[in-house]
């Protein structure tokens, strides 16, 4: 059963009768703040301070640069009508936001239909988002004095690509990312995995390059390229896929029992519906027969759906959803309802 918490505003100047308004609300010690628009999540963030809460109606936002240490609410990754969640997207961010004892940077149930740049941080956290690309890097603002980025945390995630940026700018600028520290993905899909990460990957599915100091556990991983350097990968229960052209392996251990690990060519013999490109809908169940077959460490089955967090699209915090009347009234003024939803 849903609790609604309802919060009445009567009587709003707009200058549009569109009765499907992007709203967002700034949480500051229990005190409310509302703003309307596609600038709303902007105008919120300009008042909020380390520690306060945004949360953000379904509908799309402009970019925003964040370097507060706070927390960032939105309806979903992308629309459900089976899950029943709905679409927040912001059209870019950029996140570089330093590092605290006291505070951190959470981001949960929104959809980056643009980029993501991470330039700055410590542990922080990404859970249930949709990220059409990441680009973490080591940004600096004096000579040899690069700032790192430390514990990126992807929880039921899905990530288009992540690559470390090699953009310069500035009289410093960024450089590849070499500080890049402790980055895991946990019941997440990352499409495209790029060198320079040293990540750790949990019930995943993910595209990776070759690439040394990647932990891959109760996951399947694929590429169409193969490497003498694969063997360095630590990996443990997991399934690999090698999409190229030949008939060979992905993973390259004399014994795979070892690590009980296996290999397959295709993603037809693993997957139900997946066939390495994402759209909307697609799932990433595997086929019974693998399902039963393969299991993690913990006796679930590998992959996503597994685990201790099993992929769940639908946020777990509350969300904004907007009643609006269809007409703004003589005045110009629009009644709107906002029901804080919690499950």
């Amino acid at each position: 059963m849903k609790k609604l918490a309802i919060l009445v505003l009567t009587m709003v100047v707009f200058s549009t009768t569109n009765a499907q308004q992007m709203i967002a609300t700034l949480n500051h010690n229990d005190t409310i703040s509302v703003y309307y628009g596609i600038n709303a999540l902007q105008q919120s963030y300009e008042a909020a301070v380390n520690g306060d809460i945004i949360t953000l109606s379904p509908g799309t936002f402009n970019s925003v640069g964040i370097s507060k240490l706070i927390t960032l609410r939105g309806a979903g990754m992308y629309p459900d009508t089976v899950a029943g969640t709905e679409a927040t997207v912001i059209q870019g961010i950029s996140v570089n936001v330093g590092t605290s004892t006291e505070y951190t940077f959470t981001m949960e149930g929104i959809s980056i239909s643009g980029t993501m740049y991470v330039h700055h941080g410590e542990y922080l956290n990404f859970i249930k988002c949709y990220f059409n690309q990441v680009h973490p890097s080591t940004e600096s603002t004096t000579s040899g004095d690069y700032h790192t980025v430390t514990g990126l945390s992807f929880i039921n995630c899905i990530i288009g690509k992540f690559v470390p940026s090699y953009s310069l700018t500035g009289t410093y600028g960024i450089r590849y990312g070499g500080n890049l520290n402790y980055t895991q993905f946990v019941n997440s899909v990352i499409l495209e995995l790029g060198n320079g990460n040293t990540p750790s990957l949990y019930n995943c599915v993910a595209y990776i390059y070759p690439a040394n100091n990647i932990t891959i556990s109760n996951s399947i991983v694929f590429c169409n390229i193969i490497a003498d350097d694969v063997n360095a990968l630590a990996s443990f229960n997991s399934i690999g896929v090698y999409t190229g052209t030949g008939d060979t392996t992905y993973f390259h251990y004399d014994n795979l029992g070892d690590h009980n690990l296996s290999n397959y060519n295709s993603f037809d013999s693993v997957f139900s519906t997946f066939r390495g490109t994402y759209d909307q809908g697609v799932d990433f169940h595997l086929l019974e027969s693998i399902a039963n077959t393969h299991r993690g460490a913990d006796g679930t089955e590998i992959g996503i759906y597994g685990g201790q967090y099993p992929f769940d699209p639908r946020v777990s915090i509350p969300t904004l959803r907007i009643n609006a009347a269809r007409r703004s009234n003589a005045n110009g003024n629009l009644e709107v309802d906002v029901e804080v939803v919690e499950d």
